[in-house]
């Protein structure tokens, strides 16, 4: 297909989008239906969220097979009833084998193949931005109708450059119980709806997360820390806290854990200082010429910590602005933190010099 061929709907399936929904240890209790979770009207059309399942044929060798119990009359008795309704109701009954939820999207009018893909990215960028984890699509079917009026299903192969260390992330098994923002714990259908909204206006910080290796050298660290430190800055010109560019974004949208961990790294004592060793580091690092004071004082290791402490902060901001209730983002940035996380290390590149 053309890249500016006409599509109406598409469905796909992201990584470890079933675990944000329910817990993979429980998926043979949530029941099968044609039905959608979630119908939220959108600006290009309608998106909806819903499971598909795959299933076996049951019938009474199955059972007997497959149900063990000490009583055997009882099992005798099971297994009769269950042949007679059968072949009272000739029905074949199907035994549900696997689940998996996937996302349906309907455009209204239709739009092409390539700006399809792009809200197909920008939904995998929300679940990357809420599980903190690289999130990319496992499979995307295009559908179209045929000269006979049937539904056609395409499979969309999209070209992508990913390092092999970002695959590995967002592949791995993540677990529901150590997921701060899942759908039970957030009022989903509002985030998702703020969210397309505006899905480009977060790029900067949600491509921090897609592209994530998990591994720092001395460019990328003071990459990031500019980076955010820009970003805080924009957070406080926006309501005219140009005073106070760092301490309001650390004060207003982060948990004490951010700013108390940059402090230590820091080695001051107060929030103030915190945010003023953030400005000086952050002008070490940015103006040619300048005596490295503050960068002097810092390892590689201390400058991962310090990017890792201002992107959470700057997340805090944008979970804030697409509607994450405020106990959510707290829990959030206490389990990612780079003194609690145990999960999401980041490590060094043990090749890179530290800093000098």
């Amino acid at each position: 297909m053309a890249e500016d061929e006409q599509v109406s709907k598409v469905n796909f399936s992201l990584t470890n989008l079933e675990e944000f929904f329910f817990p993979k240890e429980h998926k043979a209790r949530v029941k099968h239906s044609d039905k959608p979770i979630y119908s939220v009207s959108t600006p290009f059309g309608r998106m909806t969220v819903g499971n598909t399942a795959k299933f076996s044929y049951l019938d009474t060798g199955y059972l007997e097979s497959q149900i063990y119990t000490r009583e055997p009359t009882a099992l005798k008795e099971l297994t009769d009833a269950f042949a007679d309704v059968q072949a009272r109701y000739n029905e074949r009954f199907m035994l549900k084998k696997d689940l998996a939820y996937r996302i349906w999207l309907e455009f209204e009018p239709s739009v092409s193949v390539f700006d399809a893909y792009k809200h197909v990215s920008s939904i995998s960028n929300l679940f990357a931005l809420l599980i903190y984890c690289p999130v990319f699509t496992d499979c995307i079917y295009l559908q179209k109708p045929d000269p006979n009026g049937h539904t056609r299903y395409i499979e969309l192969y999209p070209s992508m450059g990913i390092n092999p260390r970002t695959i590995e992330l967002s592949t791995r098994n993540l677990s529901h119980y150590r997921m701060p923002i899942t759908e039970p714990t957030v009022p989903f259908d509002f985030i998702l709806s703020e969210w397309l909204k505006e899905p480009d206006d977060h790029s900067a910080i949600v491509s921090s997360i897609q592209f994530e290796t998990g591994f720092r050298d001395q460019h990328a660290a003071h990459g990031d820390i500019l980076l955010y430190a820009t970003q805080m800055e924009w957070i406080s010109h926006r309501v005219g806290k140009t005073r106070q560019k760092y301490e309001y974004p650390l004060e207003r949208y982060c948990d004490d854990v951010i700013w108390r961990g940059l402090a230590q790294i820091f080695r001051v004592s107060t929030l103030s200082e915190t945010a003023k060793a953030i400005g000086d580091l952050r002008n070490d690092i940015a103006h040619v010429g300048r005596k490295k004071i503050r960068l002097a004082t810092l390892s590689l290791g201390d400058l991962t910590h310090i990017s890792q402490y201002l992107r959470l902060a700057v997340i805090g901001y944008t979970l804030n602005a697409i509607g994450v209730p405020e106990d959510r983002v707290v829990i959030y940035q206490k389990m990612f933190s780079p003194q609690t996380n145990s999960d999401h290390p980041a490590p060094v590149n043990p090749d890179d010099p530290e800093v000098p």
